[in-house]
């Protein structure tokens, strides 16, 4: 997960847990909007992810202008990465989910 400022700063952190192809998985990720790494939180079917920290170095929160993209880093520029998958049923909040939020959605059997 990779969030990224305007200046090039960015705060990336990798998922610890494997995937399997083929396989439905229902991933969240929570950014409070500090300005460290060990403000992300991610889950995966409801359940705490652990992370591992690549980059630590958007130094202080700031308003974010760029373009909001998902499934991708850097779309159309040259060395950009593509998520090899599909991706359905995306929502997007303007708080912070909990822990128990991702828990009580994953025991719906059903996503957002």
């Amino acid at each position: 997960y990779v969030l990224k400022s305007g200046t090039g700063a960015a705060i990336e952190v990798v998922s610890s847990s494997g995937r399997s192809t083929g396989t439905p998985y229902m991933l969240g990720v929570a950014y409070g909007g500090g300005a460290v790494a060990s403000d992300v939180a991610a889950y995966v079917n409801g359940a705490v992810d652990t992370l591992t920290v690549s980059t630590d170095s958007i130094g202080t929160a700031t308003a974010n202008t760029a373009a909001f993209c998902l499934g991708a880093s850097d779309p159309g520029k040259s060395g950009g990465t593509y998520f090899p998958g599909k991706v359905a049923l995306f929502a997007m909040f303007d708080a912070k989910k909990t822990a128990a939020d991702y828990k009580r959605w994953a025991s719906l059997g059903r996503y957002l």
